[in-house]
């Protein structure tokens, strides 16, 4: 077991996983308190290997742990569901019309829209097809690096749940995954598009692999893999 070399600015940096979604229903359920259109899905998979690259192109394999969210579930803390990862666009709040849990499989969740436009868009969104992705933003705060062979791979064990959103992406398909940088000056010293809120500038005079080990650390990751959404009357 190797503990891989890592470099970072900031140990509290974010990072968000984007999961494609391959199949849309609806139910009616037979509860009569209940009201509205729910949706429900799968907002992380466990202990499945993923492979990820960073911006130059190096692989490396990522899971997440079963039980990674039991801790910041339990904490009582808010989380909060966006859309397309815009605090200005809220759909929900643990404790009120969002409700997480972990599951055999990954985490899942229940999301009661309310009445407003946002809310009621969403649901014509995610109905039609033109909402196919689900992400969750959090903090690391456990993980384990192992090199096997000329390959690492990253186990997160523990994170701190900052939301979920709900967002379009491409169709990729189930075998593929992308990495975007959004913190990060690209290659050639380009600064990207990204708010302010989560800019920070890459140290000069760092090689070429301080400044990959800072990227793996630091940078905001759009992975797209297999999971489910669900889309039904409450």
């Amino acid at each position: 077991m190797n503990q891989k070399p890592t470099l970072t600015s900031d140990p509290n940096q974010n990072e968000v996983r984007t999961l494609r979604l391959t199949k849309l229903e609806t139910r009616a359920l037979g509860d009569e308190a209940s009201t509205g259109t729910k949706i429900t899905g799968y907002a992380a998979v466990y202990e499945e290997f993923t492979e990820l690259r960073d911006w130059w192109g190096d692989r490396f394999y990522e899971r997440i742990a079963k039980g990674a969210f039991d801790d910041t579930l339990a904490d009582g803390h808010d989380i909060f569901a966006l859309k397309n990862h815009d605090w200005n666009l809220i759909l929900g709040r643990s404790g009120a019309n969002l409700t997480l849990e972990s599951h055999e499989n990954g985490l899942y969740f229940e999301l009661l829209p309310n009445n407003s436009s946002l809310g009621q868009d969403m649901k014509e969104d995610v109905r039609s097809g033109l909402i196919k992705g689900c992400s969750f933003g959090f903090r690391i705060v456990d993980q384990e690096w192992e090199q096997r062979d000329d390959d690492w791979f990253r186990t997160i064990k523990k994170v701190e749940l900052q939301e979920i959103t709900l967002t379009p992406i491409p169709a990729y398909s189930s075998t593929t995954a992308e990495v975007r940088s959004l913190n990060l000056q690209s290659r050639h010293g380009t600064a990207l598009e990204v708010p302010d809120s989560q800019r920070f500038s890459v140290p000069k005079g760092l090689s070429e692999e301080q400044i990959r080990a800072l990227k793996r650390k630091n940078e905001a990751l759009l992975l797209d893999i297999e999971t489910t959404l669900r889309y039904g009357r409450a």
